[in-house]
């Protein structure tokens, strides 16, 4: 196997993919790297490899998690204002409720009021009336 050109490729593509910033490129070269030096029998080479590939993967979980962590809070805080949301509107349906039995009753008690004064009116027409009769 053509070893040394197969590290060459793999350099160019650790540099690109840190050109690139991808994480996950970094961490797939650096494991063929380490590979090719296992097999070379070039184990020094390997571990220093190996140990990239183990601090990408363990930044890549870093950032999984956090990403992990940021989505669990933004989905808190939704819920929480959705909560939050809701008791306001039952809140505001409650008063509108009470505002609308409010209305109610006073419309209620003026046509009662109107009621009673023709009614007097009536009353004190009739009595004129047979007063003047």
């Amino acid at each position: 196997p053509n070893y040394q050109k197969a590290l060459t490729e793999f350099n160019k593509s650790i540099e690109i993919a840190k050109e690139i910033k991808s994480l996950e490129l970094l961490q797939d070269n650096y494991l063929n790297v380490s590979n090719i030096y296992k097999q070379k029998q070039q184990y020094d080479f390997a571990y220093q490899y190996i140990e990239l590939y183990n601090e990408i993967k363990d930044s890549i979980a870093t950032i999984e998690t956090k990403k992990e962590i940021l989505r669990l809070q933004i989905q808190y805080e939704t819920k929480k204002r959705e909560t939050l949301i809701q008791k306001q509107q039952s809140e505001i349906n409650k008063l509108l409720l009470k505002q609308n039995r409010l209305l109610i009753i006073t419309a209620i008690l003026a046509f009662v009021v109107i009621l009673m004064i023709i009614f007097f009116i009536i009353l004190r027409k009739r009595r004129n009336s047979r007063a003047n009769s």
